[in-house]
């Protein structure tokens, strides 16, 4: 009986399956990674949404309440100053959020260097907008950068809220569920804008400049948690 002889790969066959699979995985790796990272930002923006929604509702159930604004928790005149959103934003994030780092107000943080707020700015999903919180709150969102008090959350999320006095909407609140110093610092993927209503119910912020939740948009996509919520907080966009 005759050996048979095992015929193997050689060299040059080797090189070249190696070659294929290392394109296969350039082709394929990136959009791995990107489904990925959507789906850790989506699932930091539900809990979040949680969070935020049973810090209300303990509050209300505490204080045996049906409008928020009898709580006076987040108390303030009509064009209250940084002491008051202190004492009423301020406390009661830091309270339910366990904050790091108080960031003080937006417009503070931005002025004197806290929480990465003035070094690192944010774009759309399309990036065809890209400008600091400030000038997002500025242009595109209600009230200003000194009416929004900011902490830096016990999970290293950048959260700001503005109260309300007497209004429909008890506050707004604006949250990066990653921090600033993280990226992709990108409204739609890590940045999501929320509203309470008087009766302690929060909801995904669903209007406004730039509400498109998409990469035609020409400003923030400020409704995108909106979308999230929608699709069952998967981001399908």
């Amino acid at each position: 009986m005759f050996n048979k002889m095992k015929k193997g790969f050689t060299l040059a066959e080797t090189l070249i399956t190696i070659g294929i699979i290392g394109v296969v995985a350039a082709l394929t790796l990136p959009g791995v990674i990107s489904d990925y990272n959507k789906k850790i930002y989506a699932t930091q923006a539900k809990k979040f949404y949680n969070q935020l929604s049973n810090a209300f509702a303990l509050t209300m159930a505490d204080k045996n309440i049906d409008d928020f604004h009898d709580s006076r928790l987040l108390r303030s005149t009509e064009n209250f100053n940084s002491g008051e959103v202190s004492g009423t934003a301020g406390d009661f994030i830091r309270k339910h959020f366990l904050s790091q780092e108080d960031c003080g107000t937006l417009s503070a943080a931005y002025s004197y260097a806290r929480c990465s707020v003035n070094g690192n700015n944010y774009t759309n999903l399309g990036k065809s907008w890209s400008g600091n919180l400030n000038s997002l709150v500025n242009s595109y969102y209600v009230g200003s950068p000194s009416q929004y008090y900011c902490v830096i959350s016990n999970t290293g999320a950048l959260v700001c809220m503005r109260p309300f006095a007497t209004h429909e909407y008890t506050a707004y609140v604006l949250v990066d569920v990653n921090g600033p110093k993280q990226k992709p610092n990108m409204t739609g993927r890590d940045l999501f804008f929320f509203k309470v209503s008087k009766n302690g119910k929060v909801s995904p912020y669903d209007g406004g400049y730039g509400y498109s939740c998409n990469t035609t948009a020409a400003g923030p996509n400020s409704v995108c948690a909106y979308e999230l919520a929608r699709n069952s907080w998967e981001m399908n966009y």
